[in-house]
């Protein structure tokens, strides 16, 4: 970050050297002495002044300037073409071959080389396991997992970065991965560069263990952002083209991977040629009008660096970080390393929970939720400055910390800490946010989980410039970690954490106490609660005794309740296990048929030929979103004529020419809680052609309207079986008259 804060102009200086490589190319004739050169090189700023001059005749010309601001500089050649003597048979002439090279001169008080990785003092240790174009066989990868095992301790190999994988789930490998974590290595593993589309996780990076890491651009041209091209989760798929689901969503986090639209990253040279990224602008509108690759077929600098980029990038960058989260956990001493499966999951675990969220586009496809891991970033871009607080700092209960953040590209993001916290103790952190910024801050637990992702105790992430606080209690001793993260804006935050010593006072403004209700709309509870913190103190609500609701905040919706008698009791629980209750009794209305009327009435008599039998329901509180007929496999709508003052009215005609069976099907919003409310209203009514030239329509109402939970089901269940028995009763009683009238 320090050197490409040079590079953009902060208040280092940047130093470039340009070299002009020339050649002569001009073409002669008989008797002719043409030829040309470069005979200097001139550097001007964006305003036209005049930064470095060279004007030696030279190869290559060599001028040096300093950069004091991020703008265009233009560099301008003079040549000399020197014409001497013409050949009429021939197209002679002078010529000149030029192509230059800038290079970013940087001064350093280390021993690293001027463009080094994460972790420029580690040590590498390479194991080829593919050939030169990328191809290898399953079992050159095996054999060179076993050789990282047998050799782990003799070169203390704490990470293994694998940049390499498959689109297809590749078990065997996935296995061998496996075994590295089994044997204490870190696999750090690229997600893939086959993005956007969900489920695009290269193998092996879906294993449940390892780091999966996916790319961020490096923020040259434009804001912080995952990739397009980067693989997105949550899984992987067979050959088959089937979702190889697995314990965990990936990626875990993402790493600078560059992009196509910015200078990507500076990598190690291979020597085979000096091929580069050429990127032209348009300096009136400061517009890129386009990228393209240069054709060199040499290499003019041995050793020097290239611009890349793929997840293969961003493993390597994560793969030095989670090395110098080892040598933090460590004390930098590799005989202080305990490579178990618990320490490995602990670095797993500080990497994500301390990651940045920086992920900005509208892809529809995905949810994002501050703080929770998603299928496009995993937990965010990895802050390794903040991952080291999490190992190094410890604050306490009672102190006040202040610290500075931003959301710009360059400069902190995360802040992170480690607190010891007492089990059965209720605690508050309060955080004051600065002004015109928008910051978030998180409780996290001790421990990961089964696969080293983080662990959320508590957080507050309200949107916009708001103060932050969270109540939360833990349930063993021990040290927890604390992070605040920068979403919009910069400034210093202020944060404290105590005891919750405080008891909740609580107040039912709504229902109202000896209040009747119509069963619908839902009932909103309205609560008032003097606390620290309000928003953040648990209210449980009992109905009858029996739990219906444990969520936080002031405002809540509550379940449909049966007609009759209820009694509320509504309870605030803080974090400190404080409480209060308040009772509320108030009454429900039943749902009531006000109408169930079918013409022709019920023992009819009618002429056998195309009739119309018409239906007519009104139910007052209704729940009834549509209501259908369902006769001889058919199904036909009814129609809501209006629905006013709780009341709904339907209708329905059709025809019928032959016998008939059916019943009205009511179709209700069914609520879906814990204790399964359902809703049903079936007046049940048969339609029977008899003799000869004459139909008897009988129609047999009832059913009603019922509202049962689980425990009421089996009611339900023989009162729809009694509504049969009547039916059955009537169509017997219809062919006793039958066969008394023959």
């Amino acid at each position: 970050d320090y050197y490409l804060e040079e590079v953009v102009g902060s208040t280092e200086n940047g130093k470039i050297l340009v070299k002009i490589y020339w050649q002569d190319n001009s073409t002669q004739g008989s008797g002719t002495n043409h030829y040309g050169r470069v005979t200097g090189v001139k550097v001007y700023d964006s305003l036209g002044n005049p930064v470095a001059i060279n004007t030696t005749i030279a190869n290559p010309v060599i001028v040096e300037f300093t950069a004091n601001a991020f703008e265009p500089y233009f560099v301008r050649i003079p040549l000399l073409f020197h014409f001497d003597g013409d050949d009429p048979a021939v197209n002679d002439g002078p010529g000149v071959v030029v192509w230059g090279y800038a290079n970013l001169i940087l001064s350093h008080s280390d021993s690293h080389k001027r463009f080094s990785g994460i972790a420029p003092g580690a040590k590498l240790v390479g194991v080829k396991v593919l050939d030169r174009s990328g191809y290898g066989d399953t079992d050159d990868i095996l054999n060179g997992f076993e050789w990282i095992i047998a050799n782990r301790d003799k070169y203390h190999i704490a990470v293994a970065t694998i940049t390499f994988g498959s689109s297809y789930v590749d078990l065997a490998t996935e296995i061998g991965v496996q075994n590295l974590v089994n044997h204490g290595i870190i696999p750090v593993v690229s997600a893939g560069n086959d993005g956007h589309d969900k489920n695009t996780i290269n193998s092996p990076g879906n294993v449940d263990d390892v780091i999966s890491v996916g790319a961020s651009n490096t923020g040259w041209f434009d804001d912080l952002n995952v990739t397009d091209w980067s693989s997105r989760g949550p899984y992987s798929i067979y050959d088959n083209e089937t979702i190889a689901q697995r314990n965990t969503s990936k990626p875990d986090v993402v790493a600078p991977g560059g992009d196509f639209s910015e200078p990507s990253l500076i990598c190690a040279d291979l020597n085979d040629n000096d091929d580069t990224d050429i990127y032209v602008l348009d300096y009136n509108l400061w517009a890129l009008l386009g990228i393209f690759r240069s054709d060199v077929t040499e290499d003019i600098f041995s050793n020097d660096s290239v611009v890349s980029r793929g997840t293969s990038m961003s493993a390597g960058v994560a793969g030095g970080a989670v090395n110098l989260l080892v040598e933090a956990l460590s004390n930098e001493s590799w005989s202080n390393w305990n490579p178990s499966r618990e320490n490995i999951l602990r670095v797993k675990q500080i990497l994500l929970l301390t990651a940045w969220e920086i992920y900005r586009a509208q892809e529809n496809a995905y949810t994002i939720d501050r703080g929770s891991k998603d299928v496009i970033e995993g937990y965010g871009l990895i802050q390794l400055d903040a991952a080291i607080e999490a190992v190094k700092n410890t604050i306490s209960v009672g102190d006040e910390v202040t610290a500075y953040l931003t959301n710009t590209t360059f400069g902190k993001h995360v802040w992170a800490s480690k607190v010891y916290l007492q089990a059965g103790t209720g605690y508050i952190l309060e955080m004051d946010v600065p002004e015109n910024a928008d910051f978030d801050v998180f409780v996290w637990d001790q421990d990961p989980n089964t696969w080293g992702e983080p662990l959320l105790i508590g957080r507050s992430i309200k949107t916009g410039n708001a103060d932050e606080g969270v109540a939360f209690s833990v349930d063993e001793d021990g040290y927890y970690y604390i992070t605040v993260k920068a979403v919009e804006g910069s400034g210093n935050f202020s944060l404290t954490i105590y005891v919750d010593t405080q008891v909740p006072v609580l107040s039912v403004i709504s229902p109202v106490n000896d209040t009747t209700y119509p069963p619908y709309p839902n009932l909103v509870l309205n609560v008032s609660i003097e606390d620290e913190l309000p928003e953040e103190v648990l209210v449980k609500v009992y109905d009858n005794d029996e739990l219906i609701m444990a969520e936080k905040g002031l405002y809540h919706i509550l379940p449909v309740f049966s007609p009759g008698e209820h009694t509320l009791k509504v309870m605030a629980v803080d974090a400190a296990n404080h409480t209060d209750t308040a009772i509320v009794v108030f009454t429900v209305l039943p749902e009531e048929v006000l109408t169930f009327k079918v013409n022709p009435s019920s023992g009819s008599v009618v002429e056998k030929k195309l009739i119309t039998i018409s239906v007519d329901v009104e139910v007052r509180y209704s729940y009834v979103s549509s209501v259908k007929l369902e006769y001889d496999d058919s199904i036909s709508e009814f129609t809501k004529v209006y629905e006013e003052n709780n009341e709904s009215i339907w209708e329905l005609d059709f025809n019928v020419a032959h016998g008939l069976k059916g019943k009205i099907i009511v179709s209700t919003p069914v609520q879906d809680f814990e204790y399964n409310y359902s809703l049903s209203y079936n007046p049940y009514f048969t339609v029977t052609i008899v003799g000869v030239g004459f139909a008897t329509v009988v129609v047999v109402g009832g059913g009603g309207y019922y509202l049962y939970k689980k425990r009421r089901e089996e009611r339900l269940k023989r009162l729809e079986l009694e509504s049969q028995r009547l039916a059955e009763e009537t169509l017997e009683e219809i062919a006793e008259g039958e066969e008394e009238e023959k």
